[in-house]
């Protein structure tokens, strides 16, 4: 009994064709040890959303004589074998996908394996197969362009620079100001002297004494 047996038989429990489902969903992970399964939902063109098995993990790529681990997501239809499943390429955090022939702007996979596919020719593990195939000759995704840091500042051998200081008041430049043609000195900093206030007008008059029996008074008399 495989490690996913029984979360198979029970995520598949509702499928229309559950037994020839199961058998072909656990060849698969008896043959790749990187995928697993999960019941995930997946909405249709036509807006209703469903919960299907979904194969997901990674399958062997060989690329430029090199291996690579692409990321995918088989959704098995709750017709399985009957019709094809749906797949997709799911690129980690750190990939963009590449949009080819065989793969959109959304990860979708697009093989003729899929389009021609009918139950007793075609299976999931020839399909992963096909996948492998196409994406050595063409890689679905490529490595995120790393952000290029700003340049560090160059300080001298003798250490970092101080900040500037900066006087809040003015300096004495050393020099007196010079006069403008008005006789100001220009720029210098004073308020020329101001007169003191003068009264609007000046009172004008004399004193004249006035002598009555034995008493002598004075008044100010204006002019």
């Amino acid at each position: 009994m495989g490690q996913y047996d029984a979360q198979v038989r029970q995520q598949l429990s509702k499928y229309k064709h559950k037994d020839l489902a199961q058998r072909d969903v656990l060849n698969v992970f008896a043959s790749f040890s990187d995928l697993k399964p999960k019941i995930d939902k997946y909405a249709f063109s036509d807006g209703s959303v469903k919960d299907l098995l979904c194969i997901d993990g990674t399958i062997p790529v060989h690329y430029k004589g090199a291996k690579y681990n692409i990321p995918v997501c088989i959704y098995v239809m709750d017709t399985h074998p009957y019709n094809p499943p749906m797949c997709f390429v799911r690129p980690t955090k750190d990939m963009l996908i590449k949009p080819s022939k065989n793969v959109d702007a959304n990860g979708r996979i697009y093989l003729p394996y899929l389009h021609e596919w009918k139950f007793s020719n075609s299976d999931l593990i020839g399909l992963i197969q096909v996948m492998s195939v196409v994406f050595g000759e063409a890689s679905p995704v490529y490595a995120k362009p790393q952000k290029a840091s700003p340049p560090r500042p160059t300080y001298p051998p003798w250490g970092y620079p101080h900040p500037q200081q900066f006087n809040p008041y003015p300096t004495n430049s050393g020099f007196m100001p010079m006069p403008n043609a008005s006789g100001q000195p220009q720029n210098s900093g004073y308020y020329p002297p101001q007169n003191p206030p003068t009264s609007s007008y000046q009172l004008m008059g004399r004193f004249q004494f006035i002598t009555k029996g034995q008493s002598t008074t004075s008044q100010f008399v204006y002019m």
